[in-house]
């Protein structure tokens, strides 16, 4: 940990312990645990000196040593004490070996020890967050990963409390570093379902509707490409579903090999997927369109059946009006109108708008529904 105070950025990740001796009795305070002391020979308390508290004046109980170490040895959690003047860490409890793999002595005596094994990524915040607790007397809990013994890094909670010294000569830092890894590979589980589609690994259609409506604030052209897969319902339906699912992870796997790494991919859903393409205006959108059928072309091999796999492209370009919905609608009936076409790509017109209006009339009963039931 940095020394705030140092503009060479010279540093030790501390942990302390205050205590003073006096006769003929020794008392050593432990903030981290509010209220709890060590004495240690003598026959009364006495006051704990700089950085403790007066046991004379104060109802707080006494613990002993050997109560106290049973205290914090029983704790899943590294507890760690620190002077805030130069961060010289001096105590670290035992669990630092069973958690971390490191016995406390090298965290005691090794330059730096916290800060080396932080990761790159977090480094940096990690200090800065903890050296502006330290300037203004904050409490803090961070979170960051920790290089253990075993090379691997881990996620830990650390819970750093800043303390005054009571002769205001400066102050200490009393901290709880609690691993919980296993917490975050829960937290990054559920949002990674909750924005992917659990079958091909594609976005799931609410995240694509939000990536449509923030590209659609973007002043850059894009372009919306949609995809469906050709003869999917005869797979599915002649040789299960299992061969179907497997389909589509497939066709997943070509489409995001095919992309450009500022597109985006996503399955909306059944066997239809989209494309948001950044930065395409009409020809380059086309294309685009030409790459990802190509992509997919071509036979597969799936549960012992060779199946060839062919995609139509509907293409809607951004155009700084309507709605993500209405471009939605567009590239889908611009994809219904390439089935008609050898090529498989179409760009969407307004034309295409009222021949998708003419195909829902025949799956649209005019009038008022009939009598003694609900409409279908």
């Amino acid at each position: 940990m940095r020394n705030p105070d140092s503009s060479t950025g010279g540093s030790t990740r501390a942990v302390a312990r205050a205590s003073r001796s006096t006769a003929p009795t020794q008392i050593r305070t432990f903030a981290g645990i509010p209220g709890t002391s060590l004495v240690q020979g003598g026959d009364s308390p006495r006051h704990a000196g700089e950085g403790g508290i007066d046991l004379t004046a104060s109802p707080r109980p006494i613990v002993g040593k050997s109560r106290f170490d049973d205290l914090v040895s029983s704790l899943d959690a590294i507890v760690w004490e620190a002077d805030g003047d130069d961060y010289k860490m001096t105590f670290v409890s035992p669990r630092s070996m069973d958690i971390a793999g490191y016995p406390p002595e090298m965290w005691l005596h090794e330059p730096e020890f916290w800060e080396r094994h932080l990761h790159p990524d977090d480094r940096e915040r990690a200090m800065a967050v903890t050296d502006a607790a330290i300037r203004a007397l904050n409490s803090i809990r961070i979170e960051y990963r920790f290089r253990v013994a075993s090379g691997q890094y881990r996620w830990f909670s650390d819970v750093i409390r800043v303390i005054r010294k009571s002769d205001g000569s400066g102050h200490r830092l009393v901290g709880v570093m609690i691993d919980i890894t296993d917490q975050k590979l829960i937290e990054e589980t559920l949002a990674y379902r909750a924005t992917h589609d659990t079958l091909t690994g594609l976005l799931n259609r609410e995240q694509l509707d939000l990536e449509l409506a923030r590209v659609h604030q973007m002043a850059e052209p894009w372009a919306l490409l949609f995809l469906d897969l050709n003869g999917f319902k005869d797979v599915n339906d002649g040789l299960g579903h299992s061969v179907g699912d497997e389909v589509l992870r497939i066709v997943a796997k070509r489409l995001a090999a095919a992309t450009r790494p500022d597109d985006i991919v996503a399955r909306f859903g059944g066997d239809e997927f989209c494309v948001l393409a950044c930065g395409a205006e009409r020809d380059a959108a086309v294309v685009i369109a030409h790459r990802l059928r190509d992509a997919v072309h071509g036979a597969a091999t799936v549960g012992g059946h060779t199946l060839r796999l062919t995609v139509t492209v509907g293409i809607a370009l951004a155009a700084g009006i309507g709605s993500p919905e209405t471009l939605l609608r567009q590239a889908d009936a611009a994809m219904y109108s390439a089935k008609s076409l050898e090529a498989g790509v179409a760009v969407y017109e307004p034309w295409m708008r009222k021949a998708a209006l003419l195909r829902l009339n025949d799956v649209v009963e005019e009038g008022p529904p009939r009598s003694g039931g609900a409409a279908e």
